[in-house]
């Protein structure tokens, strides 16, 4: 019998824990994509306020703002993030740009932990120039608070090189290999840099384990 009971207030705990609570900090890098940065931040604020969401939002725009500083004018770092996530009491802070690439606007987007102060996941994500903010939102979002992911299998003629992910180092080449885990399954812009080579820019779909050949150029 107690054995039941005792089991019983564990689910009831369950049941009743608070989800984890983010911040969202997007900005445009031009005047044409302001249009789209700034709906769309308000549609993952609204996507976080709804009853059933499974990730929290908290604080308004203003809020956010005022919990910039000099050092950090935006969350786009992770020592930024904490900075700016601490002060407005969240668990995970979502940081990016939305820009004009073409006749599409680009997404660049970074979910950072506040506690351990690390990036968890990245997601680059494209969207016609008529696109809902609404709707690409929900897409983004539903994605980057997916657990599942994938990996990448680089294989290249350097044998030393820096490996660079959305932007941030992930890892190093070793003896012409690199193995990188735990991205968001979709489009990753991916970068390579190693001495005596050109420096290798693209972007890449992962899905599951997805396999690349580097050919650096001296």
């Amino acid at each position: 019998m107690r054995l039941a009971i005792l089991v019983a207030i564990l689910l009831v705990r369950v049941a009743h824990a608070e989800p984890p609570t983010f911040a969202i900090d997007l900005r445009a890098k031009e005047a044409l994509a302001d249009k789209v940065a700034t709906p769309l931040e308000e549609a993952f604020r609204k996507l976080g306020s709804a009853k059933t969401a499974e990730y929290r939002s908290k604080g308004t725009k203003k809020d956010r703002v005022a919990a910039s500083t000099d050092d950090c004018p935006n969350a786009r770092t992770a020592e930024c993030a904490v900075v700016i996530g601490t002060k407005l009491g969240v668990d995970f802070i979502f940081a990016g740009w939305v820009e004009r690439k073409n006749t599409k606007f680009l997404l660049e987007l970074d979910m950072f932990s506040v506690h351990s102060g690390k990036r968890v996941r990245s997601i680059r994500d494209y969207a016609p120039p008529n696109v809902d903010p609404k709707k690409w939102a929900l897409s983004v979002f539903t994605r980057i608070v997916d657990t599942s992911t994938g990996s990448l299998q680089i294989s290249s003629n350097a044998q030393r090189a820096t490996v660079f992910v959305d932007g941030q180092r992930v890892t190093e080449l070793y003896q012409g290999r690199a193995l990188v885990t735990g991205l968001v399954l979709g489009r990753h812009a991916i970068e390579l840099r190693a001495a005596g080579y050109k420096t290798y820019v693209d972007e890449v779909v992962v899905d599951g384990t997805t396999p690349i050949n580097v050919l650096l150029q001296p």
